[in-house]
């Protein structure tokens, strides 16, 4: 008799930003994958009765190696990205974060978050208002709803920003407070990829310090987050094969020279991002719109 062998699950692979991209604030550390903040996520993430063979989610999670900028350096294998709270990403790099949530998976908490992408997800950012209670408003979707139980009615979420008319994308506000969606999962109708992002990430923390944060973990508050990780995982097929634009003028990368790539340049003026300065002289002005438009003549 011969002997059968089975293949392990895939295991969805995760990546997040390194160090020097996080913050710390006194004794609390919100790098996702070395810090003290979100020890209890990653724990749960990576406890193989969560997800790992014979657990809820059969595919293991593994974290790559941080890397430094996701611009220009998210591995192929990766499946999902975290991105932790001031993160501070450039133009470039929100573009290339944008161009991921096509088609992988995405977690995104924190208080800076909602401003950081509220123009890649086509929101406004609201924000930031004082603790909220959380109401679910979505109860059918598989994060509210899924592999590792349901949540429902108020959360005491510790939640401080959000989003409000969220355009072309399309959104499930999971948990809303008066003021805006503090939760919300987002899929887009041109690709598979799911995202999920948080206001905040303090109702996933345990630590509380003055003037930095207010741990409010709840058993509700890691059920969603964990059915969140399982909802945003890709297929295990999925390989990240879009490479990196090297085009100075593709702005939103996405691979096409279209008047979204003004938009883009035009929304890095304005908030001062270092892409906008094209002429390379370290101020912003009217030639760094020439320098632009010269640039689009010209081509990739």
């Amino acid at each position: 008799m011969g002997c059968h062998v089975h293949a392990q699950p895939e295991p969805i692979y995760v990546l997040t930003l390194d160090s020097t991209r996080t913050e710390l604030c006194g004794s609390i550390d919100y790098n996702f994958l070395t810090g003290n903040a979100h020890a209890a996520a990653r724990d749960a993430m990576l406890d193989p009765a969560n997800f790992g063979p014979g657990g809820i989610v059969e595919r293991p999670i593994v974290f790559l190696p941080p890397v430094a900028n996701f611009r220009c350096e998210i591995p192929a294998e990766t499946d999902v990205l975290v991105i932790p709270a001031s993160s501070s990403m450039t133009t470039l790099e929100l573009s290339e974060v944008r161009l991921f949530s096509l088609r992988g998976g995405i977690i995104a908490l924190g208080d800076t978050i909602p401003e950081e992408l509220d123009y890649r997800f086509d929101g406004n950012a609201v924000g930031p208002f004082g603790p909220a209670t959380g109401t679910i408003t979505t109860e059918l979707h598989p994060v509210i709803d899924g592999p590792f139980g349901a949540v429902s009615g108020s959360l005491p979420l510790m939640t401080h920003a959000g989003f409000t008319n969220t355009a072309s994308w399309l959104v499930a506000p999971l948990v809303s407070t008066p003021e805006a969606i503090v939760i919300g999962a987002w899929t887009h109708s041109i690709g598979p990829g799911r995202t999920v992002i948080a206001g905040d990430s303090e109702w996933l923390m345990t630590l509380s310090e003055s003037g930095c944060a207010m741990g409010n973990q709840q058993p509700e508050g890691m059920t969603l987050f964990l059915n969140a990780v399982a909802w945003v995982a890709p297929d295990p097929e999925f390989k990240w094969t879009i490479g990196c634009s090297d085009c100075y003028i593709d702005c939103n990368g996405d691979w096409e020279l279209t008047i979204f790539d003004y938009i883009c340049f035009g929304n890095a003026y304005a908030s001062q991002d270092p892409y906008a300065d094209c002429d390379g002289n370290g101020q912003f002005a009217i030639f760094d719109y020439v320098c632009f438009f010269n640039s689009w003549q010209a081509g990739c």
